[in-house]
């Protein structure tokens, strides 16, 4: 059974609706989702699947919590978004640690966070 990642999985939005379409695309868990979040709390959303993902908390400025996060994984769909000025460097940190953990396609979050999503 392959595992995909959802970082930033637990937003009510494009994350939601990414976990709630691998679900629904696979019922027999013949993919299993994982959501990256900063934070271990459940989205409100969560309780009404049938099936509740894991949620694994990581620290982006923590290769080694990236690493650890992303043992055994095939997939990484990214859709984490920081307008504190940390969007690149999570970004590139997730990118950097499902390189080094072996996983097979990335997909970047590619929304514009406008000039505070990068520190200067």
């Amino acid at each position: 059974m392959p595992i995909v990642v959802i970082a930033g999985g637990t937003s009510i939005g494009l994350g939601r609706s990414i976990v709630q379409a691998i679900l629904q695309a696979y019922p027999n868990q013949e993919w299993t989702p994982i959501i990256l979040s900063r934070s271990p709390k459940q989205p409100d959303w969560l309780p009404a699947l049938d099936y509740k993902p894991e949620i694994k908390a990581v620290d982006y400025n923590d290769p080694s919590s990236l690493l650890s996060a992303l043992r055994g994984v095939h997939t990484v769909i990214s859709v984490i978004l920081a307008i504190d000025g940390t969007h690149a460097s999570s970004q590139i940190a997730l990118l950097d640690a499902a390189v080094q953990s072996g996983c097979k396609p990335f997909a970047p979050s590619e929304w514009a966070c406008g000039p505070k999503g990068v520190l200067t």
